[in-house]
């Protein structure tokens, strides 16, 4: 039996995610029945209203109806209320849903003992460093996990009777670890500084350094999660290693597990974790003694780096210069299995009347459109380029999607709108060097910068039709006469036939307006209006027709054997019979033929046509 499992996840910090997938392929290895659908994104701690929020919105493409299990990556994910919405749309669907380093209620928690984890690193610097002043820099406040270690930290404080401490309250990230040691150094210096995590190690020992003071020398100072880049700072930092590989394949194999007994029991597990006492709090053990594989490793992921900008650069580029929307999704198609390192990659766009219109982009469209595709091509999709629409519950078109085991989605946006998805047959090397969020924030501004372009143009199409049109009759004017007309008719002529003017001017418009109102005379206009267009059918290059000046009109056309001024007559007898006006609506018409081989002046036919119509109101007055 096959299975389908959507995971949710944020990579907001690539090092932690980097690790779960080790752990999800371990699992996929064992269990060739499973597919997983990843669905990823950058936005982090975004909330709603924010630019980034519209991210988010890749959480909603998954039917979860259409899954057999969920796994979310809580603590990437930092706002509960998008972590209560997947849950509760994984208990609609009747579905068993593991929550990975984060305790949710409702779901299963697979992950790190927050508190004793912590508790193990404060009672180290107590006990066997006898610290007995200390600041303690915490996470997001309204994450669960940064309540946990905090409260850890002032609970073994309290336990040991060390009262000089302070904490402080800020985000994840490393400026952010930056920001509160520059508060910490307005006061005493503290013995140890403690940190939710290691990106905010990293900020804290940087600062400190910058103003001349050595780590573990003057403070010590530590952190929490172990990333990879921790092992080579220096000094090395005393951390927590959370083993997130395994986390990710018990959280995959707990919920293999539900969803093979149908047991939907809430449980917590805890992952394996271990405390790294380092050199960043005055400690020698984990210290990196193979320099030679360390270097190796540096270098390979420096040159790798080095390959993708320049691969990147020149996509982006590419993309710039594009003059349509097709442009870039076949640069795209051209550079996506070079930039991303993955045997297949999809560019799927929502399908729109138009995307440079103001539809709602808020969300995805029940239909969607594989744009790009680039990879392992069956005989049958050679073809570059190919556009095919799908079901958006497919998520990627069953006929072409390669078998894996593993796709990663990522979404397309633009501030609040939404645009597509860029899905992955694996994970790419790119997300192991924190490298595809700027990769797709460019491909978010050139799309953008493109609808943008195309909006562009479809206002000017606008204001010059406003400018060459009639505002009251719609048909063309003056200008258009002279940016249009004239190149219809020279066009008739030099393609071989005639070309047929006719003037045509309203009877007694005068005694409309004196006896029924302006209001009536513009009735009379407009209905003659819809008599030409009626009589000469729609504009196209053989046909023109405008409002020549107050009640005159005026047609040029291919001269194709139909008599106009009679379906002109019958169209306005028809309106004439009705009880719709207070007036009887009449025109007089001159025509004049000509041909290429003729003397064919556009402007003496119209003088002449405009004679003939004069003449034939004479008689009509006489009578």
């Amino acid at each position: 039996m096959k299975y389908r499992i959507a995971i949710f996840t944020s990579d907001w910090n690539y090092n932690l995610v980097t690790q779960f997938y080790d752990g999800l392929y371990r699992f996929l290895d064992e269990h060739q029945e499973v597919t997983v659908f990843v669905f990823d994104c950058f936005a982090g701690k975004a909330e709603e209203g924010d630019a980034g929020y519209s991210e988010f919105q890749i959480f909603s493409l998954p039917d979860l109806h259409d899954f057999d299990g969920a796994v979310i990556q809580g603590n990437q994910i930092l706002s509960d209320k998008l972590r209560n919405q997947i849950i509760a749309r994984a208990a609609e669907a009747d579905i068993p849903i593991v929550s990975s380093n984060y305790p949710a209620a409702g779901c299963t928690y697979i992950g790190t003992e927050n508190y004793e984890a912590m508790s193990e690193i404060v009672e180290h610097l107590i006990s066997h460093h006898g610290v007995r002043k200390m600041a303690y820099v915490g996470g997001y406040i309204e994450s669960r996990e940064a309540k946990d270690r905090k409260r850890a930290f002032v609970d073994v404080c309290q336990k040991h009777g060390v009262t000089d401490y302070d904490t402080y309250d800020t985000y994840w990230l490393q400026k952010n670890g930056n920001e509160v040691t520059e508060r910490i150094l307005k006061g005493t210096l503290p013995e140890a500084i403690v940190c939710a995590n290691d990106d905010m190690a990293f900020g804290v020992c940087e600062t400190l350094h910058d103003h001349g003071l050595d780590v573990p020398g003057n403070v010590l100072v530590t952190g929490f999660d172990d990333v990879w880049t921790s092992e080579c700072f220096q000094p090395r930092l005393t951390t927590v290693n959370r083993d997130y590989s395994d986390s990710a394949y018990r959280s995959m194999s707990v919920l293999y597990e539900q969803m093979i007994t149908g047991d939907r029991s809430v449980r917590v597990e805890y992952s394996k974790h271990t405390p790294v006492f380092s050199e960043s709090c005055g400690c020698h053990e984990h210290i990196p003694n193979d320099m030679i594989s360390l270097k190796r490793t540096l270098y390979t992921r420096e040159r790798m780096m080095r390959e993708y900008h320049s691969i990147e650069s020149r996509m982006i580029a590419d993309m710039m210069d594009a003059v349509s929307f097709d442009d870039i999704f076949a640069v795209f198609e051209d550079n996506a299995i070079k930039l991303f390192n993955c045997k297949n990659v999809y560019l799927c766009i929502n399908k729109t009347p138009d995307m440079a219109e103001g539809d709602d982009l808020s969300d995805y469209t029940d239909h969607m459109m594989l744009v790009s595709y680039s990879g392992e091509k069956s005989e049958e999709y050679k073809v570059q380029h190919v556009y095919h629409e799908f079901d958006k519950k497919e998520i990627l078109p069953e006929d072409f999607r390669i078998p894996s085991q593993l796709f990663v989605l990522y979404p397309l946006h633009y501030q609040d709108a939404c645009i597509g998805y860029i899905a992955m047959d694996g994970v790419s090397p790119a997300g192991d060097l924190n490298l595809l969020e700027s990769t797709f924030s460019l491909m978010d501004m050139v799309v953008e910068n493109m609808r943008k372009k195309y909006q562009l143009r479809r206002l000017n199409k606008r204001l010059d039709e406003l400018y060459i049109r009639d505002n009251l009759t719609g048909l063309y004017n003056r200008f258009g006469y002279d940016k249009i007309g004239v190149v219809r008719f020279q066009r008739i002529l030099e393609e071989g036939g005639e070309a047929e003017i006719l003037f045509i001017d309203i009877d007694c418009m005068k005694a409309i307006n004196d006896q029924h109102g302006h209001k009536a005379g513009d009735t009379a206009l407009i209905t003659v209006a819809d008599a030409i267009r009626n009589a000469v059918g729609i504009e196209r290059d053989n046909v023109f027709s405008m409002r020549y000046g107050g009640d005159e009109f005026l047609i040029i056309r291919h001269n194709d054997g139909r008599d106009v001024k009679h379906l002109i007559r019958a169209f306005l007898d028809k309106k004439n019979k009705t009880d719709e006006y207070s007036f009887e609506l009449t025109v007089s018409i001159g025509r004049v033929i000509t041909s290429y081989k003729q003397n064919h002046e556009l402007g003496r036919l119209i003088t002449e046509a405009d004679q003939l119509m004069y003449e034939i109101k004479k008689k009509k007055k006489i009578k």
